[in-house]
């Protein structure tokens, strides 16, 4: 059985809607998830190393860690995010958003970030540092690398964005699919008329998203069957 690799932010979390235990009470069900949807019609294993918050560095270590697993045919999919995201080091990683700033539910991220040095004046400079177009080129090389790698061995790579948008990103015409899923089929947010606040995709969307990437997935292996 060929696999699917998920690599991203809470976008691609396989986890996330079903931790989101208001939203399992609204729904009556635990919802599916665009990468299990995606692996179901492909008849794929999937892998996904999605992770909340993470920053695109992490994304990237997280590929180099099983890249050495990612076999022919197999099918690679990246979502980027946010550039002013970071990380920072002590015992472990910890991951640095600007939401740690005003969300009270990070409020006890914040305190593990004070803790290890870690100050909302250091993390504001940061952000503010990391809207420098460098980090975004810094983005570039890294897909550059992965790019090449998954072309060597016969894999399959899409990319696509939260926030950050690059031209080797999926598009829907105009609009970045990020932007594409969300305006027109909708946050949790969305779809329980505000009951359950998150900014995360409602099930209609992850049912659109996983139907985008399974029919992108398909056209391009057609097209390299027929070369």
């Amino acid at each position: 059985m060929n696999n699917l690799w998920i690599f991203g932010c809470s976008y691609s979390d396989v986890s996330q809607t079903k931790d989101n235990l208001e939203y399992v009470k609204w729904k009556g069900y635990i919802t599916k998830h665009w990468s299990e949807i995606l692996a179901d019609k492909l008849g794929f294993k999937l892998n996904n190393l999605g992770y909340r918050g993470a920053s695109n560095l992490h994304i990237f270590e997280s590929f180099c860690k099983v890249c050495h697993k990612i076999e022919n045919n197999d099918i690679v999919i990246i979502n980027w995010t946010d550039t002013s995201r970071f990380r920072v080091a002590d015992d472990r990683w910890y991951r640095v958003l600007s939401h740690h700033i005003s969300d009270i539910k990070l409020k006890e991220e914040k305190k593990e970030l004070e803790d290890i040095g870690i100050s909302e004046i250091t993390i504001k400079e940061m952000v503010i540092n990391r809207s420098n177009k460098l980090y975004e080129e810094e983005l570039d090389n890294w897909y550059n690398l992965i790019n090449s790698y998954c072309n060597s061995i016969d894999a399959l790579l899409l990319s696509w964005g939260f926030i950050t948008y690059r031209n080797y990103m999926v598009n829907m015409g105009n609009f970045s699919l990020f932007d594409y899923i969300k305006n027109n089929f909708g946050t949790i947010s969305n779809e329980t008329n505000n009951e359950v606040l998150d900014s995360h995709f409602s099930e209609n969307a992850n049912d659109e998203l996983a139907r985008i990437f399974y029919e992108k997935i398909t056209g391009i292996e057609t097209k390299k069957n027929l070369i």
